[in-house]
C-alpha cells in the first residue's frame, strides 16, 4: 500500500525535505593507530550486537505472567512462628491468603489434610 505522504515528500525541493544527514569527518580516523582503529571497530560491533540482543529479547519473550499468590499467616498475621505441635482439642488459627493477579475471576480450593483425612 502506497502512502500519499511519500509522493508529497518527493515533490518538495531537496532543501525543504525532512531528512537526517550524517556527516562523518574522516581526517581524525587517518591519524589513529592500527590498534585504535581495531578497537574502535570492535567497540562499534559490540554495541550493535548488544543492541540486537536487547531488541530481540524485548520482541521475542512471552508476556509476563501474573500468577496468583498463596501464603499462610499465623494468628498475628505474620508469615512466621507457625504452631508445630497441637494437642487434641486445642484451638489454633492460621490464615490462608490467596491473591488473584490473573486479571479474571478464578476459583481456588484450599484443602487441609491431617493424617490422610
Amino acid at each position: 500500500m502506497l502512502d500519499y505522504r511519500f509522493f508529497r515528500w518527493q515533490l518538495l525541493p531537496h532543501d525543504r525535505r525532512f531528512g537526517i544527514v550524517l556527516k562523518i569527518d574522516g581526517t581524525g580516523w587517518k591519524k589513529l593507530s592500527r590498534l585504535q582503529k581495531s578497537l574502535s571497530v570492535i567497540g562499534c560491533m559490540a554495541v550493535i550486537i548488544l543492541m540486537s540482543f536487547i531488541i530481540y529479547s524485548a520482541v521475542s519473550l512471552p508476556p509476563a505472567q501474573n500468577p496468583a499468590e498463596f501464603y499462610i499467616l499465623n494468628a498475628e498475621g505474620k508469615a512466621e512462628n507457625y504452631p508445630k505441635q497441637i494437642k487434641i482439642g486445642e484451638h489454633f488459627s492460621v490464615n490462608a491468603v490467596v491473591v488473584n493477579h490473573e486479571n479474571q475471576s478464578t476459583e481456588f480450593k484450599v484443602r487441609v489434610i491431617n493424617d490422610g483425612t
